[in-house]
């Protein structure tokens, strides 16, 4: 309660205007003229008294499912725009094909999938009681997790249309060592919309008997270039190239050292694996098509190899332009 100074008969407002205080107040406040409301129009009230710890919980399961659960519905949309509008911009404006855009906008995006658990747990705490809404039931809430999951799945299984972007695990060594197992990479799926592979960019395409399965390979040939392979040495155009990225070990298998001459096809490429003896290319399956063209990897965004490898990322993987 406010006190009266002896001297100055003036209203002290020490404890009742702190701010934490009229938060507080001001949310009682706004229940009660709801519940208010809800009597005025006939209706029957029916009082609970949230639990914090299920808020909290209900946060987890479900994106803005916790201000379902405190009453209020029009919040729990908040979330949804506020994560995903955050990877969209990421997307649209391209930030994302450089490694600052990315970490930057994995920040907010979990930043506000952390505040909208946060922010209804307190309301919860703090609020004595409320009026359940018709939206308060179990199988709306179960109905919820089901949809967010849902809608959640379809857009990252979709990021590389919708966004322009990808992150792919590298989950064997075929283009060792320059992109390793385990590896973490961008790929910027909008890249081949406006232009096509140059030489020594590193590229992730589909292959018509692998279908649902993406390979990572980089380019070395280009349409009208002759490419030939003496003795593990790529010859293009009759031209020796240093290719001082490549890796010559044992292969399980049957290892090819010699290959071609071949002249590749209009609007075809040919790609090698930088683990020359462990990759499945155009040594194998020929040249590659445009239209299986997926995107260009941009960098290396995260490595683990017994542990997080803190010196290879990130790591910009795109060739010099000049």
């Amino acid at each position: 309660m406010p006190t009266v100074s002896r001297h100055s008969g003036i209203l002290r407002y020490d404890n009742y205007y702190r701010p934490e205080a009229v938060s507080r107040k001001l949310g009682k406040f706004r229940e009660c003229r709801r519940i208010s409301e809800q009597a005025k129009s006939g209706n029957s009230l029916n009082l609970r008294r949230p639990n914090a710890f299920l808020a909290a919980v209900a946060g987890v399961f479900g994106l803005g499912l916790s201000y379902l659960y405190i009453g209020r519905g029009r919040l729990a949309f908040v979330p949804f725009i506020a994560v995903f509008g955050t990877v969209a911009v990421a997307g649209w404006t391209r930030l994302i094909v450089e490694p600052a855009g990315l970490y930057i906008s994995y920040f907010f995006a979990l930043l506000a999938w952390f505040v909208s658990i946060i922010h209804p747990t307190i309301v919860a705490y703090k609020l004595d009681e409320l009026a359940a809404r018709s939206y308060n039931r179990g199988w709306v809430y179960l109905l919820w997790i089901v949809s967010s999951g849902l809608i959640g799945s379809y857009v990252a299984e979709n990021r590389a249309s919708f966004f322009g972007f990808e992150p792919f695990r590298i989950p064997a060594g075929a283009m060792a060592p320059t992109v390793q197992q385990n590896d973490l990479i961008m790929a910027d799926t909008w890249y081949f919309n406006h232009a096509t592979p140059k030489i020594d960019e590193l590229i992730i395409f589909d292959i018509p008997d692998d279908p649902g399965t993406k390979y990572l390979k980089r380019v070395v040939g280009l349409p009208g270039d002759t490419i030939e392979i003496r003795d593990d040495v790529l010859i293009r155009n009759g031209q020796p190239i240093a290719e001082e990225y490549i890796q010559l070990g044992e292969s399980a298998g049957r290892v090819l050292r010699n290959f071609g001459p071949v002249e590749i096809p209009i609007d075809h490429y040919f790609v090698l694996g930088d683990n020359r003896h462990r990759s499945k290319d155009s040594w194998f399956i020929g040249p590659i098509h445009e239209d299986l063209l997926h995107g260009r990897v941009e960098y290396r965004w995260f490595a683990w190899d017994d542990g997080v490898s803190w010196s290879r990322f990130p790591t910009k993987l795109t060739p010099d332009e000049n």
